[in-house]
């Protein structure tokens, strides 16, 4: 039973079950679908499952596989990597709260801003020194003062020294 009670954790903080009709299949068995509901329930699973030392897995396949053989086996040369990369925000579209994926290659400062379709800044997400890891942001819909912002199509973007990648269709629905 902690084997499989691990499995629902990783597959929730990947937000594998973060839809409707899955939390509903699985009702009987699992009932935080949301990576944020995860967190706020059992905390002390959640920092566990994030803990690198662990090795537990944060991202889930794309389906984009290069299978190069090494001496442990297969592996997927996308989680293998030196440069910056951002996912697509999830889920999308979202109400209220969605996260961002993002790898870091090495300790550097980085900002991660939100925008609105007029190329204003929302929120600033990030605004600090991260460590070389996988990081997962979350937004929860609401601008720089905690007030909600309407629903509409927002922007987001990762700035740092050398690297600078904005994600578009980002969409809010109430």
């Amino acid at each position: 039973m902690a084997m499989e009670y691990l499995y629902w954790c990783i597959l929730t903080n990947m937000g594998l079950l973060d839809d409707d009709q899955i939390c509903q299949g699985i009702s009987n068995e699992w009932e935080l679908c949301t990576p944020y509901l995860f967190e706020q329930t059992d905390s002390l699973m959640y920092s566990l499952v994030i803990d690198n030392q662990y090795l537990l897995p944060q991202l889930s396949p794309d389906g984009n596989y290069c299978n190069v053989v090494s001496g442990l086996g297969y592996i997927n040369t996308n989680l293998v990597t030196d440069h910056f990369s951002v996912s697509q925000n999830y889920p999308n579209p979202f109400n209220p709260l969605t996260s961002i994926q993002v790898f870091i290659p090495n300790y550097i400062y980085i900002s991660i801003d939100m925008y609105n379709v007029k190329g204003i800044i929302v929120k600033s997400l990030v605004n600090n020194e991260l460590v070389k890891d996988y990081h997962k942001v979350w937004w929860n819909g609401t601008d720089g003062k905690g007030n909600s912002v309407p629903s509409g199509t927002y922007f987001y973007s990762m700035k740092t020294h050398g690297f600078q990648q904005t994600k578009k269709k980002m969409l809010l629905l109430k």
